[in-house]
């Protein structure tokens, strides 16, 4: 997206970003049928003598009504047209000028007059002022028939603030199956952490050479519905957690199974009444201890298998459509009956026996990489392998067969058997290969998520399916990375051709 040069190129810069944003949100998002109604009928670039603003025109839809035979809609919806439409100025002023609107940092809306359901409206939107990374602006809805103002806002944006060096147990986290006797005995994500999306990873009945780990991401979706998905996905990781830990087969030869897993801790965030609804993708895998891994994923979470300078396996996503993924759903019956009468939108609901499973022996040395939406619509498979390809050569864990073109990437199976039992210091922890490849691509997917000029597999997708959108840069995103590697004992990988020891 090139800097608009004249009001016009202003005024189009501002519908692409709208329509983009309404095409890709979730139909049921509570945004979505003003996003897809509304236009941009005029835009004023800054200049000396006149403020960055624009002019929205728009019908107001029925479903933002106060009940099912009220004309007045609420103000919640009023607060909402001036938050979709007040940063979008921005794009008008080219001292700010990056491709992106801003983010909405703080919205004060004054109302005067009822706004009713049907009403052909106007909003005008003006920069006051505008810093090096915030800005002020004014907002006023009008009627169309009459000019007359039902209400006004004031609003600041900001630009989004340049990602940060990750930081131990606040941005990442460091897990040893080998550990003895680990406190706590299972590493699980929480909200305060992580956001919607949630992560874990534990030895399966406390074996050090059986593993269970994996991702949730939940649905955001729900947030319009007054939900907080995070607690659907953080209670799932941490169930699933606390059931692979105290699982009690291993002595009878029976280890777990993913969707046997997956399946027990929604039953049991079905059951909780302090999750009240939600929902939320899922990929997990157990690992056995002579190498195996088997999987089970749902919706378009997923996972990488990585051998030196190869991707082994990817995982597919599942969806209903695009950007539509399978999910895991708790649906209570006051939003069942609501539906039922009014109509709307359904929220999808698999279980986890429509996951797919898979199976896969793992190699000394192969790395499993499992990760939220927001590495995959950011980061493709090979930008993720030549992330891991990076730290792994740089630490010295890959190397080449040979100075010249062509060459082989190989694995230093030494170094990989030297791989730390257990991590008792701060350094240790900040050095471990498992958190330095997770932090690697968990802060790339960041970054390219916050691109407005690369095109990710997301912006990719988008341009085969809508390529009047003009789609460009990355998806912001929550992101949860958890990465495993294969790590067999006994002697040098070389000369031994037995199956291998799973470690985390």
């Amino acid at each position: 997206m090139d800097k608009p040069a004249t009001n016009e190129e202003a005024r189009d810069a501002m519908q692409r970003f709208i329509t983009g944003y309404s095409k890709l949100s979730p139909h049921d998002n509570f945004d979505n049928a003003f996003n897809r109604c509304m236009r941009v009928t005029s835009a004023t670039l800054e200049t000396d003598t006149t403020s960055a603003s624009a002019t929205f025109h728009f019908t107001i839809p029925a479903l933002y009504g106060n009940n099912p035979s009220g004309k007045t809609i609420h103000g919640g919806a009023v607060a909402t047209f001036f938050d979709n439409t007040t940063s979008l100025p921005m794009l008008a002023v080219r001292k700010w000028w990056d491709g992106e609107s801003g983010v909405t940092r703080n919205l004060n809306v004054s109302y005067f007059r009822p706004v009713l359901e049907r009403e052909k409206m106007v909003l005008e939107a003006e920069v006051v002022q505008c810093g090096k990374r915030n800005a002020t602006i004014k907002g006023v809805l009008r009627r169309d028939r009459d000019g007359v103002i039902v209400a006004s806002c004031a609003a600041s944006a900001g630009k989004r603030t340049p990602i940060r060096p990750p930081k131990l147990d606040q941005d990442f986290w460091t897990y040893t199956s080998t550990e003895e006797n680990p406190s706590p005995p299972y590493l699980r994500s929480t909200k305060v952490d992580a956001g919607e999306d949630a992560f874990f990873a534990t030895t399966v009945g406390g074996d050090k050479h059986n593993v269970a780990f994996g991702v949730a991401d939940g649905v955001g979706g729900w947030q319009d519905q007054g939900v907080d998905p995070s607690h659907f996905s953080h209670g799932l990781c941490g169930l699933m957690a606390g059931t692979a830990s105290t699982h009690e087969g291993l002595k009878d030869g029976k280890n777990v199974k993913p969707r046997d897993l997956m399946q027990t801790a929604y039953d049991a965030v079905i059951g909780n009444p302090r999750i009240v609804a939600g929902g939320c993708t899922a990929s997990i895998g157990v690992a056995d201890g002579q190498g195996g891994v088997e999987t089970a994923n749902l919706g378009d979470s997923g996972f990488l298998i990585l051998g030196p300078g190869k991707v082994a396996h990817r995982s597919e996503a599942q969806t209903h459509a695009f950007n539509t993924p399978y999910q895991l759903s708790k649906v209570p019956s006051r939003m069942q009956a609501q539906h039922a009468i009014f109509g709307g939108s359904t929220h999808f609901s698999e279980t986890p026996k429509e996951a797919d499973v898979e199976k896969h022996q793992l190699r000394h040395g192969d790395i499993v990489l499992f990760g939220t939406d927001g590495v995959w619509d950011n980061l493709s498979a090979q930008d993720t392998l030549s992330i891991i390809t990076k730290v792994m050569e740089e630490n010295g864990y890959w190397y080449k067969s040979h100075n010249s073109a062509g060459a082989e990437t190989m694995l230093n199976t030494s170094m990989i058997s030297g791989l730390p039992r257990s991590l008792e210091h701060k350094q240790q922890k900040e050095s471990f290969l498992p958190a330095l490849l997770a932090t690697a691509v968990m802060r790339e997917a960041k970054t390219a998520g916050l691109d407005n000029k690369r095109n990710g597999p997301f912006a990719k997708e988008v341009n085969m399916r809508y390529p009047q959108e003009g789609w460009q840069g990355g998806k912001p995103d929550d992101i949860a990375v958890v990465v495993c590697i294969a790590v067999e004992d006994g002697a040098p990988y070389e000369e031994v051709e037995k199956p291998i020891k799973a470690k985390l």
